[in-house]
């Protein structure tokens, strides 16, 4: 049997042996010395339900010493630590919360709009007879009929090949031998303008670089092909006029060729007298594209192209530009002349309201002397 003592100090309760009193023990719960009274009013045994209740209270007591606090410090400091506890959690759902829905829309964007093995290869080329995939650009399908751009419009120039020769150079040229028909560039730059209208992608854009390459040996001055949008036929349909027009339709060309050849023969060199067909040209179109007059040498205005068409017509054009001059509209007048004055560099005064007939007759009786 034993007694219980209340700390005066931390209010703990100590258990005492039974003595006469005046014993000394430390308090388990704040470690201060205390003396048992004489006679104390506190006395409980040690097997009883409170003194069970005691030593509870004892160890709740130490084991918050333990964890750093008595008594309401001990209190506070357990509530601290289960917010922080709380606000623990709550970030870490918040979080995956986030990841969850971040996780599922990377699929939603990766997930291909149609099958990957079967219907999702819209943009690839279909592979060569010799099983190798076509040149094409990313993004830039390639897609026949420039060539039926160009014989649809009677009033472009189509140099004149036979299906013989196409298929000569044709061969060259899907080989990817780019080097081999430069260095005989004298030979092969008629093909390779044509070759831009080739429904063979291989020919086609290799044309195109034998054209590059022949511009930088020869230093001729042409806008490069737009390569982004090769694909496109219209795009290979403006690339072959741009070539015909600013370089096989020049009256220059054929010598500049042949000086190519250095020496060597230069055979069945296609001529370009029959370069444009006056009859079969949209006169309207042309004219109306010429008003602006100037700018003749500049292939990116309607005005300059219009102009290589009708100079590509040689002589045979004169007599339609002085049909011209005295028309109602006095713009197109003006560009008749100044179209007829670039071409055949005789001097003539501009039409103007009250003068254009007369300017037309001066130019017709030039006409009959200059045949």
């Amino acid at each position: 049997m034993g007694r219980l003592i209340q700390c005066p100090r931390c209010g703990v309760d100590v258990d005492f042996p039974i003595k006469s009193g005046g014993e000394k023990t430390r308090c388990a719960g704040c470690g201060a010395l205390i003396s048992a009274p004489l006679h104390s009013k506190s006395v409980i045994p040690s097997g009883s339900p409170k003194a069970a209740m005691g030593h509870a209270s004892r160890n709740a007591s130490l084991l918050r010493k333990a964890a750093g606090g008595r008594g309401a410090v001990g209190s506070r400091g357990h509530q601290a630590a289960m917010m922080a506890l709380a606000a623990t959690l709550m970030l870490v759902v918040i979080g995956a919360v986030f990841l969850l829905d971040k996780g599922k829309e990377e699929k939603r964007q990766a997930k291909p709009g149609k099958d990957s093995a079967g219907e999702g290869k819209e943009n690839q080329s279909a592979p060569s007879a010799s099983g190798k995939a076509a040149p094409a650009e990313a993004g830039d399908k390639f897609r026949p009929g420039a060539r039926s751009i160009i014989t649809s419009d009677k009033s472009i120039f189509s140099i004149p090949l036979s299906e013989g020769e196409r298929e000569a150079y044709g061969a060259l040229a899907s080989a990817g031998k780019v080097d081999e028909i430069v260095s005989k560039d004298y030979q092969w730059i008629a093909h390779a303008i044509d070759g831009l209208l080739s429904d063979n992608e291989f020919v086609a854009r290799n044309s195109a670089k034998v054209l590059g390459e022949i511009a930088r040996k020869r230093q001729i001055i042409l806008p490069s092909v737009d390569m982004a949008a090769f694909g496109a036929p219209s795009t290979r349909a403006d690339a072959y006029t741009l070539w015909a027009m600013n370089f096989w339709l020049m009256a220059s060309r054929e010598a500049k060729v042949r000086s190519w050849a250095g020496g060597a023969e230069v055979k069945d060199l296609i001529p370009a007298s029959t370069a444009v067909n006056p009859a079969a040209s949209d006169w309207a179109k042309l004219m109306d594209d010429l008003r602006p007059g100037g700018n003749f040498d500049d292939l990116s205005r309607p005005e300059g192209v219009a102009f290589y068409r009708v100079k590509a017509m040689g002589k045979a054009a004169y007599p339609r530009l002085v049909g011209y001059i005295d028309n109602e509209d006095i713009g197109i007048g003006r560009a008749a002349v100044q179209v007829l004055k670039t071409l055949t560099g005789r001097d003539s005064r501009m039409p103007n309201e009250t003068n254009h007939a007369q300017v037309k007759e001066e130019w017709e009786k030039w006409l009959k002397g200059n045949p």
